[in-house]
């Protein structure tokens, strides 16, 4: 069954956004090797444990649009 549009918006948002950090979380990981290449291993550390965050952030952003096209969770605004 289709998503009525509010909730088609929802999922499409959600998986942008989830998309997004998931590109942003790319780069970031080349730029932590080269911080690492440079002899900055701290620093490279740092970076690589936000973007360990990053990722569960968009991991439970991508659970969330899958239950939204399952039809777990709905919007009720317009």
């Amino acid at each position: 069954m289709p998503l009525s549009p509010p909730n088609q918006q929802l999922f499409d948002d959600s998986e942008g956004h989830a998309s997004s950090l998931d590109w942003s979380s790319q780069e970031l990981l080349e730029i932590a090797k080269h911080i690492e290449n440079a002899g900055l291993s701290a620093d490279a550390k740092s970076l690589m444990e936000m973007l360990e965050e990053l990722r569960e952030c968009r991991d439970f952003i991508y659970a969330l649009s899958d239950e939204v096209r399952e039809g777990l969770i709905i919007r009720v605004k317009p």
